[in-house]
């Protein structure tokens, strides 16, 4: 019982890094990665050459499916909190 008491307590460690490294501070992270797009999109607008414009629409396609990404996660996110905020305090 001791062994697996040891091993859950350095799994929760572990889940815990692993939460703040791919969920932490998700509302900044959105927030930065609109910007990121908002800033990558006129210059698709501005390029003149083919290759180059290509090269732009990829970054802006790969950055808006980062940001839908984010965004389903921030959903989640959120109505996990609300779950436990209506848990705790009830209707």
């Amino acid at each position: 019982m001791y062994i697996s008491s040891g091993k859950l307590k350095r799994l929760k460690k572990e889940l815990k890094i692993f939460n703040q490294h791919h969920f932490g501070n998700i509302s900044i992270r959105v927030s930065d990665l609109r910007k990121k797009l908002a800033a990558s999109q006129p210059d698709l607008i501005t390029l003149a050459t083919f290759q180059l414009e290509f090269l732009v629409s990829e970054q802006v396609k790969e950055l808006s499916k980062e940001l839908n990404d984010l965004l389903l996660a921030e959903e989640s996110f959120y109505k996990q909190k609300s779950r436990v905020q209506w848990i705790k305090h009830g209707d």
